[in-house]
C-alpha cells in the first residue's frame, strides 16, 4: 500500500543513531539504524527538500558532537559579560547544583531585547546539537524548525512576557543534523527580589518514548497551570530535580556574595527592599493524599503528559476506550484517564476467569513530590472486581519498559534519554501541520 512516502524520499533513508559511550545495541555495536525517516511527515516544503539534498548519498549519520563545557567557559563569552554583576553572581548559583554532562539546562537574559542564551551545560549542547560558542547570545528559538507549533511558541512567548512558569512540549531541531526531537522543557523565571532577570529552563528528549505511541499522536503545547506560578527560593534547590516542576523562583540581594560597589553599579536593575522576600513566598500547593488500596504504581520520574499519552496508547492496544483529562480545582498537577470497555483475554488466568462484562476505571496521575515523581493509581468505577485487576496486570506488563525495577536500587531509565540502554530504532516524528518560522 502506497503511504505518499515514495514521492518524497524515492529510496529508503537509513538513519544512524549513536548509541551513549560504553554501550551497544542488540547487534553489539555502538550504533542503531532506522529505515524510517525521522523528519515529521509533512507533506514536501522546501525545508524538508533542503535537509533531503544535504545528506550525503540519501544517507545521514549525526556526528558526535563535542561540548565546549568549561574549557572554553562561559563567564569568556562577551554575552556573560554584558550581565549585570547580580545576574552574573545569579548564574553561578544554579551551574553550581547542575552536573553539565547529565543535566540539559539552558539559561537566557530577559532583560536584552533578544533574550540571549547566556550558559548551557554540555548535556544541552549534546541534546541540540549546538556548541556553547554557536548558541551562547543567540536567541534560544534557533533550536525551531518546520515541525515546531506556532502556537505553542506563541502560548511560551505570552508566558515569558507575563513572567509566568510553564511547561512546554514541542518539535525542535538538533543544529548539527537538522534531526527533529521532541523537546519536554520546564522554564523557571528567577527574580531578584521582585524584579525578573533571568530564565532558567530544563531540557529533556523524549523522542524516542513518544514516537512509540503509534496510535494516539502526541501534542505541542505550553502550560501555565496555577500549581507552577509559586514562589519559591532559589537556594532553597539542591539539583536539578529541582528544576523538572516549573515554578517562581527568587533570589535576594542579601544572598549575593557581591560588593557594595557592584550593587551600585547594577542601579536601577535592583528592586525596592520595602517587601521582605519571606513575604513573597507561598508554600507549595499540597501533595494528594494517597489511597493505600488503590492498584497502581508509583516513583515513576516521568513527564505526567507523557504517561498520560502511554496509558492512553497501552489502553487504545487493550481495545479500551480511553479519554484524557485534567483535573480542575486541586492546585495540583494531577491528570485523570476515563476508561471503559470489556477486559482483554489476558486478563484470565488458570486461577481466575473474569467476566467478560463492561467496566469502567478511573486512571490518576498525581505528583509524589514536587521534584518530578509521579504516581498512577487505578480507581475502579464498576464492573467486576477480579476484570479490573487483569486490566491492570495487562497494563502492567505493557508498562514494563518504565516501571521501577523492585529488585534494584536502580530505577529503569527512561528510553531515549542520554543514559538510556534502550537499542530500539528512532521512529518517525508524528505528522505536524505545514508551517514555517520567520
Amino acid at each position: 500500500m502506497d503511504d505518499g512516502r515514495s514521492e518524497r524520499w524515492p529510496l529508503p533513508v537509513r538513519w544512524t543513531q549513536r548509541v551513549p559511550d560504553g554501550q551497544t545495541s542488540a547487534a553489539g555495536s555502538s550504533e542503531y539504524v532506522s529505515d524510517e525517516d525521522p523528519l515529521p511527515s509533512l507533506t514536501q516544503t522546501a525545508t524538508s527538500k533542503r535537509v533531503a539534498e544535504e545528506l550525503p548519498s540519501g544517507r545521514a549519520s549525526r556526528r558526535r558532537l563535542v561540548p565546549d563545557g568549561h574549557s572554553w567557559g562561559f563567564s569568556e563569552s562577551d554575552t556573560f559579560r554584558q550581565l549585570k554583576h547580580s545576574q552574573q553572581a545569579i548564574v553561578r548559583k544554579v551551574v553550581d547544583f547542575l552536573d553539565t554532562e547529565r543535566d540539559s539546562v539552558v539559561i537566557t537574559d530577559p532583560l536584552q531585547p533578544s533574550s540571549p542564551i547566556v550558559y548551557v551545560t554540555n548535556a544541552w549542547q549534546q541534546m541540540c546539537g549546538y556548541t556553547s560558542r554557536e548558541a551562547i547570545g543567540k536567541n534560544p528559538r534557533l533550536t525551531q524548525g518546520s515541525g515546531t507549533s506556532l502556537d505553542t511558541v506563541r502560548s511560551m512567548s505570552v508566558a515569558l512576557r507575563q513572567e509566568q512558569a510553564c511547561k512546554v512540549r514541542l518539535i525542535n531541531y538538533r543544529g548539527d543534523s537538522q534531526e527533529p526531537f521532541w523537546n519536554c522543557l520546564s522554564v523557571q523565571p528567577i527574580f531578584l527580589d521582585r524584579k525578573l532577570v533571568l530564565f532558567a529552563a530544563r531540557l529533556q528528549d523524549y523522542s524516542l518514548p513518544l514516537t512509540k505511541i503509534i496510535s494516539c499522536n502526541p501534542m505541542q503545547f505550553c502550560k501555565t497551570n496555577e500549581c507552577f506560578q509559586y514562589r519559591l527560593r532559589l537556594s532553597s534547590l539542591s539539583g536539578v530535580k529541582g528544576l523538572s516542576m516549573p515554578r517562581l523562583l527568587h533570589v535576594s540581594q542579601d544572598e549575593l556574595d557581591l560588593s557594595t560597589a557592584e550593587l551600585e553599579e547594577d542601579g536601577e536593575m535592583l528592586a525596592s527592599k520595602d517587601l521582605p522576600l519571606d513575604d513573597m513566598l507561598e508554600s507549595p500547593p499540597p501533595i494528594p493524599a494517597r489511597h493505600i488500596k488503590r492498584l497502581g504504581f508509583k516513583g515513576l520520574e516521568l513527564e505526567p503528559e507523557y504517561l498520560m499519552d502511554r496509558l492512553r496508547h497501552e489502553c487504545e492496544e487493550l481495545d479500551l476506550r480511553a479519554v484524557s483529562q485534567s483535573v480542575d480545582g486541586t492546585g495540583s498537577d494531577i491528570m485523570r484517564l476515563d476508561v471503559s470497555g470489556r477486559p482483554p483475554r489476558e486478563s484470565n488466568s488458570e486461577d481466575n476467569v473474569v467476566s467478560d462484562g463492561p467496566v469502567r476505571l478511573a486512571i490518576h496521575i498525581v505528583p509524589d513530590n514536587w521534584e518530578g515523581s509521579y504516581s498512577v493509581s487505578i480507581l475502579r468505577l464498576s464492573g467486576d472486581t477480579f476484570a479490573i485487576h487483569g486490566i491492570y496486570r495487562a497494563i502492567r506488563e505493557r508498562l514494563h519498559d518504565i516501571l521501577i525495577d523492585t529488585t534494584s536500587t536502580t530505577p529503569r531509565q527512561l528510553a531515549g534519554s542520554t543514559s538510556s540502554t534502550s537499542s530500539l530504532p528512532m521512529a518517525r516524528l508524528p505528522v505536524t501541520q505545514q508551517q514555517s518560522l520567520s
